[in-house]
């Protein structure tokens, strides 16, 4: 449907008498022919989507390698200024629907690549994006299993792991750190789509434009982004699961009595002490699996998704849900907070 309606847009602009096809840039209103921000790599403005796109493709390339604060501050910034921009032709008052839907498709999609590949983890998802839009229900048990085996094979290496930016230094970043700088660009970029949507739609009329432009948000973009990122996150837990039931493994059949091995000596003490180590080791690691585990941009993607599935949302800023480990450091504030004023009202009356 969303193809049609898109199809529909563009079908306008090859039978029928058009000032767009005479000029480069139609006339625009004079908010959005004054919009012009220089980023040293491209000015972005009316009159220069197509350098855009070429600069939007190459902050998509940098996104495929690690992030650090640097590529942040270049990614979001040339981002947020392209959604400023399209927010302009959107609303403008002079341009037809068919005009802005010709000037905002490709910007449109320029923006979704990066994010998509700011959602995905290059450094470890190889593969083709394609081969990763299954939904979590399609998954088989055999690439369940490869999926925790990928995770242990990542979890191990990630301490001592530095992938290179694409910057010119080509700087390295500890692979930890950069996981966190790439959840924090996208869930950055996914608050900027959601400002994009209330300052948009409520200010254009109902139509194909409105519709082609929320479907192809909601469907091409934010919609595979969480196919991927729900991928890794089952994927994820699932290892942290394993680890645990590795655990009771170990300590109800250790294989090797690594205790008696190093000792020289074998006997039921040494053999309950392995089963412990393999116990600890495993809990160990199963913790820290879910500690590190974030599902914060899985949260955000579906807010954003249920925004732009739902038109009365546009204007209602979605509250995120609080996380069990917030709502405890929430009783734990309010807690104090009462301490203190229980001190302080003693303090008076003394």
């Amino acid at each position: 449907m969303k193809k049609l309606i898109a199809l529909l847009i563009v079908f306008q602009s090859y039978f029928l008498p058009s000032a767009f096809a005479q000029e480069t840039v139609p006339s625009v209103s004079e908010a959005t022919a004054a919009f012009e921000v220089d980023l040293k790599t491209a000015i972005y403005s009316v009159n220069e989507i197509p350098s855009i796109l070429k600069d939007l493709g190459d902050m998509k390339t940098a996104s495929g390698y690690a992030i650090t604060q640097n590529i942040i501050q270049e990614v979001y910034t040339r981002l947020d200024t392209s959604l400023s921009l399209m927010t302009l032709i959107m609303i403008d008052p002079k341009l037809s629907d068919k005009q802005k839907f010709e000037m905002t498709n490709g910007l449109a999609g320029a923006i979704g690549e990066v994010l998509i590949t700011i959602i995905r983890r290059h450094d470890e998802d190889k593969v083709d994006k394609n081969k990763l839009m299954k939904r979590v229900s399609e998954m088989t048990t055999v690439e369940n299993a490869r999926e925790i085996l990928k995770e242990i094979f990542f979890d191990f290496r990630r301490p001592f792991y530095f992938p290179m930016s694409a910057e010119r230094s080509k700087a390295r970043i500890w692979s930890p750190l950069e996981l966190k700088n790439r959840d924090q660009l996208g869930q950055n970029v996914l608050l900027r789509l959601q400002n994009y949507s209330q300052a948009v739609y409520p200010n254009i009329e109902d139509g194909k434009l409105k519709t082609a432009d929320r479907d192809t948000w909601r469907e091409d973009v934010l919609d595979k982004s969480l196919r991927i990122r729900e991928y890794r996150l089952a994927a994820q837990k699932m290892t942290a699961y394993a680890a645990f039931g590795f655990a009771m493994w170990g300590f109800v059949a250790p294989h090797v009595d690594i205790v008696g091995a190093m000792t020289g000596q074998y006997n039921d003490n040494t053999l309950f002490t392995s089963s412990l180590v393999y116990m600890t080791g495993w809990v160990t690691f199963g913790l820290t699996k879910l500690t590190l585990t974030s599902a914060k941009t899985v949260e955000v993607l579906k807010q954003t998704i249920d925004m732009f599935k739902d038109p009365k949302l546009v204007t209602t800023p979605i509250v995120p849900k609080q996380t069990l480990l917030q709502k405890i450091k929430g009783y734990q504030a309010r807690f104090c907070s009462a301490v203190v004023r229980k001190s302080g009202a003693s303090g008076q009356q003394k």
